[in-house]
């Protein structure tokens, strides 16, 4: 992948200034942010989220906007973004081994 791209765990949220998504998931209580991808170019920016049902299942969502945050566009993908067909999301998530929400 090329080198702009960040992955994010939930151990290295801390460290890599993505509390703001984390806040965003532990909204919904049965969901929890397990992992973001970003992107910026230009004045544009690029969010792929994954949210996993605790032991159950997981969907991914992508969204962009012209915030120049990270936080802020995780913020937006995790709200507003759209939802990724499975083989996309297990392309961007390829260790995420439940099935994925249909």
């Amino acid at each position: 992948m090329a080198d702009c791209v960040r992955e994010a765990n939930q151990a290295e949220a801390g460290e890599r200034g993505i509390g703001m998504a984390e806040k965003v998931a532990k909204e919904n209580t049965q969901k929890e942010l397990i992992k973001a991808r970003f992107w910026n170019q230009g004045n544009a920016s690029l969010a792929i989220i994954a949210y996993i049902t605790k032991e159950v299942d997981w969907a991914a969502y992508i969204g962009c906007d012209d915030s120049l945050r990270e936080e802020d566009t995780l913020r937006y993908a995790a709200k507003w973004g759209c939802k990724l067909s499975e083989k996309d999301a297990r392309y961007f998530f390829p260790d995420i081994e439940l099935p994925y929400r249909q």
